[in-house]
């Protein structure tokens, strides 16, 4: 990702490392930066945030991240509105939540 270059170590790429070492088991927090380099680029708060807020939707970060480690590119906002549409059996595909996690 281009914006890596020109990133600051110090006030941005550190910090959200630190992040992810918090809230991540460190193997996760690695191979997520490792294969998705560019999470490093993501807001610190809302990185700091998303462990409560896909806990409020019932969901492990964890576990999440294991299957699906994408999900630290995302928005909490764009989370659930994909969540809420594969749980939707009307305008999605009305998934119950463990077949939402696998």
């Amino acid at each position: 990702h281009p914006d890596l270059l020109v990133a600051s170590v110090e006030g941005q790429l550190m910090p959200a490392l630190t992040v992810l070492r918090a809230v991540l088991p460190r193997d996760i927090a690695e191979s997520v930066v490792r294969d998705y380099p560019e999470v490093l680029l993501r807001d610190v708060a809302e990185l700091e945030k998303l462990p409560q807020s896909l806990a409020d939707l019932g969901l492990d970060l964890e576990k999440v991240c294991r299957r699906t480690p994408r999900i630290l590119l995302r928005d909490i906002v764009s989370i659930k509105k994909i969540y809420e549409f594969l749980l939707d059996d009307s305008q999605g595909p009305g998934l119950n939540q463990e077949q939402v996690l696998l």
